[in-house]
């Protein structure tokens, strides 16, 4: 039992120090994730395959030799495969972060009335391009900042036309309608307008859906509307 020992502590050791020489061999670059036996053998000086760590012995044999480089360079590869795949999170991540700082520069410009749901790519691509966040999107593809503008008229364009729908349904049924009140000016306050339209469907299902219509954002369809009829 105590030879038996001697001879696994002996093997344990002559691993441990194999292993040793394949880090210093890693980390002086010869030795990578996509190493392969025959091209490390290739790259080994006389001096380093004189090294005591390195030559088959009665405690490590030729087969274990590569069976220990084997395993060695399988967590390399592995340790590679998750570098890269935190590279490739972050950045996704930071893509992500890039179209999301350009959609809220568009729902700024909606907020300021420099975007519309009729608004045009070619009217607004110089004024974008200048914002902070249209360079790094740009850099990313050069055709997001424009597709990302498309989406974002376009689904607000879709948006305010099943509004508008209910919103002149709505009107048509206070004095503020355009059919029922033609005098409708330039004084006729926002506030003025949505209290009435508020009025006029406070007994009804319509209600819910209207302060929906009221709280949307980046701007909501009932402002849309409203400057509209005025």
């Amino acid at each position: 039992k105590h030879e038996e020992r001697k001879r696994r502590s002996q093997r344990r050791d002559t691993k441990d120090n194999f292993l040793s020489f394949l880090k210093e061999n890693e980390e002086s670059g010869r030795l990578t994730y996509a190493s392969t036996w025959s091209s490390f053998m290739a790259s080994l000086s006389e001096r380093d395959k004189r090294d005591g760590r390195f030559p088959v012995s009665s405690h490590m044999s030729d087969a274990d030799r590569q069976l220990y480089f084997a395993d060695f360079v399988i967590e390399l590869q592995t340790l590679e495969d998750d570098k890269r795949r935190r590279i490739r999170d972050a950045q996704k991540r930071a893509e992500k972060a890039q179209r999301e700082a350009y959609r809220d520069t568009l729902a700024r410009l909606a907020e300021a009335n420099e975007i519309f749901p009729t608004s045009r790519w070619r009217d607004l691509d110089a004024r974008l391009s200048m914002d902070p966040s249209y360079g790094p999107l740009n850099e990313q593809d050069r055709e997001a900042p424009r597709e990302l503008f498309q989406e974002f008229v376009d689904d607000w364009s879709e948006s305010y036309r099943r509004d508008r729908a209910v919103l002149g349904r709505i009107a048509n049924q206070t004095s503020l309608s355009k059919t029922t009140n033609p005098s409708i000016t330039k004084d006729l306050s926002y506030d003025q307008f949505s209290a009435a339209l508020l009025a006029a469907v406070v007994d009804s299902t319509e209600l819910h859906e209207l302060r929906r219509i009221m709280n949307e954002k980046p701007i909501s369809s009932a402002r849309l509307y409203f400057n509209e009829i005025r």
